[in-house]
């Protein structure tokens, strides 16, 4: 091969492999972006979990480390403006976020405090694009894991179940033993055996096959034991009316899942376990699983013996109408709803009159329409306070079987509200005469016991809550008068509201007549607690709720040991009491952890 024939092959080769690392940067880029969106969707589905589970507290915290990778992104402002506005009773923060999340994207156009407890399930309702890969989230259980983060590990857990129906069967199997792993550490044997079961042990190998040995020889034995137990009916009958009283939905369905495999072959036994997962989506309510498990059983039933199985789907058919009656009618029912509690009653009704209209031309729910029309008629009345109202609709309700019960109790609870509401007109007129008299002691314990009932409804709420906050704030305590104030700003009527600024208005002269100053906010953060002593000493510490204005004390929230070598996580903000002995005596110290100076915490004790 002559020079320039060298030359020239150099030159391809060169340009070929240019090529080639220029397409592999761009592949690697495209990769590194879908990988960040996956990221993404999970993240976000895990605060959603988080939030449906009741851990607002956990939402919030993901949320805020979530807003510092996507600083730009609509949905996580969104989201903190209402966590900001419902769990952190902060409205300026609230309406900040939600001003940016308006600007990023104009169909967040709902301020936080105008949505419905609805529209607020709807928002954090977990949910997910198919494709999106089960291996990540494999990979952030074993992270969470191997820093013994078992709960964060469970809620990426859950997330990943939507995308099981598109990862292999291998995938599947090393997911399942995640969930294995999980539940195994919570001592949850119901999920544990459920789990066990889902692990096709063919498709484990490597460190795989080696995590789930263990737990084979741990739960082959158990689910033998769990099969003789559950072959008879009646004791599985048992146990499902056990899980349904106590509310317990999500564990019922596992357990039906595994008794399901039990009596596989026996079509009487397994068509009473499907009524029951029916009854359990019905509970939840989940109409979309539940319409298509009837579906599915009403062409079963003709193969059905037992009649009583046969009526019971019957029963669970009529309450499927009636939740998707409710569903139907739910949105208009909400804002009908809204507008008559402020007091706009008139433009309320007009909205309960168009959707009798529409019922009445047959556009709406062919079952039960009417009657549940009149029902929320009712309920609404009472809650407004007219009670003759409510129990007009009441009497304009057919006597339905299937209504009978709900009828009944609102019938009761109409009766005991209009007997609590003439307590209340008595006790309120008589905290009024003390103050009157400054004697804001009597004012406190007259009124606080009303707060206790159920039956303070909303129209009752701004003027309780508003009275008591003031008198409070005429003994010096500034935390719960502010704390009662920014709880009445949730109940505005149309002739009365509250503004933040309005509350700070009315409690800075108090503030400055006992010299004391606003200070701003204090965010709730953690702070070690280190107790330096001349020996290694064991401390209790406990913390306090001390905004528990109800009752009117502080009462423990959680109390835990530890060392005086060691230390301990504190939130500012809160009130702790911290106990030791000494040479035979009790010591006690209250410390009030809270007080934020440009140095960092300072700690107060008496």
């Amino acid at each position: 091969m002559d020079c320039m024939s060298f030359t020239r092959l150099n030159r391809r080769t060169f340009y070929l492999g240019l090529f080639t690392v220029f397409f592999a940067l761009i592949f690697a880029y495209g990769q590194e972006i879908d990988l960040k969106k996956q990221l993404y969707e999970i993240s976000i589905n895990n605060v959603k979990i988080l939030y449906t589970n009741g851990d607002k507290a956990g939402a919030f915290k993901r949320l805020v480390k979530l807003e510092e990778r996507f600083p730009d992104d609509a949905l996580v402002k969104y989201m903190l403006a209402i966590l900001y506005y419902w769990y952190r009773e902060d409205p300026q923060q609230a309406r900040r976020y939600f001003r940016e999340a308006q600007k990023i994207n104009p169909k967040y156009d709902r301020p936080p405090g105008n949505l419905t407890q609805d529209d607020l399930l709807e928002i954090f309702a977990p949910r997910g694009k198919s494709g999106a890969n089960l291996k990540i989230v494999i990979a952030e259980i074993e992270k969470s894991i191997q820093r013994n983060k078992w709960k964060e590990a469970e809620v990426s857990f859950i997330s990943g179940k939507q995308y099981i129906d598109q990862a292999s069967p291998k995938i599947q199997a090393i997911y399942y033993l995640q969930g294995l792993r999980i539940y195994d550490k919570k001592k949850e044997e119901i999920l544990s055996l459920y789990y066990f079961n889902k692990v096709k042990e063919t498709f484990l190998s490597g460190k795989y096959k080696r995590q789930f040995e263990p737990f084979k020889e741990k739960y082959a034995p158990r689910w033998q034991r769990f099969k003789k137990l559950y072959a008879d009916v009646g004791t599985v009958s048992n146990a499902i009316s056990n899980y349904l009283n106590e509310k317990n939905i999500d564990e019922l369905l596992i357990f039906l899942d595994l008794c399901s495999v039990i009596h596989a072959k026996n079509r009487e036994v397994k068509f009473f376990l499907e009524l029951k997962r029916l009854e359990a989506f019905l509970n939840i309510p989940n109409l979309k699983r539940a319409e298509k498990l009837y579906q599915s059983l009403s062409l079963q039933k003709i193969n059905i013996q037992n009649a009583g199985y046969l009526a019971t789907l019957d029963r669970l058919h009529s309450e499927l109408l009636i939740l998707k009656a409710e569903q139907i009618i739910r949105w208009e029912k909400a804002r009908a709803d809204s507008l008559m509690l402020v007091g706009l009653y008139d433009e309320g009704m007009a909205i309960y009159k168009s959707i009798l209209e529409r019922q009445k031309k047959g556009r709406l729910a062919a079952r039960f329409g009417n009657e549940l029309i009149y029902l929320a008629l009712a309920k609404i009345h009472k809650d407004i306070g007219k009670y003759n109202n409510a129990r007009k609709y009441l009497d304009r309700l057919k006597k339905t079987v299937q209504l009978q019960q709900r009828v009944n109790s609102l019938r009761d609870s109409i009766a005991k509200a209009e007997l609590f509401e003439k307590t209340w007109q008595e006790k309120m007129q008589e905290a009024k005469k003390a103050w009157a008299n400054a004697n804001f002691d009597k004012v406190i314990n007259t009124v606080r016991p009303l707060l206790q009932s159920p039956y303070l409804r909303y129209g009752m709420k701004f003027d309780t809550y508003n009275l008591l906050a003031d008198a409070f704030a005429k003994k010096g305590y500034f935390y719960w008068a502010k704390h009662l104030k920014m709880v009445a700003m949730r109940y505005p009527l149309i002739e009365k509201s509250l503004t933040l600024d309005d509350v700070n208005k009315q409690l800075q002269p108090l503030y400055q007549q006992q010299r004391f100053y606003l200070m701003p906010p204090i965010a709730r953060f953690k702070y070690p607690l280190k107790i330096r002593y001349y020996r290694n000493v064991e401390f209790l510490i406990k913390q306090h709720m001390y905004n528990d204005y109800v009752a009117g004390k502080k009462q423990v929230r959680f109390a835990t040991k530890f060392m005086s070598s060691s230390s301990l996580p504190i939130t500012s903000g809160a009130i702790y009491s911290i106990e030791f002995e000494e040479k035979g005596i009790n010591k006690n110290l209250l410390v009030g952890a809270g007080i934020l100076t440009m140095n960092g915490l300072m700690m107060l004790s008496r």
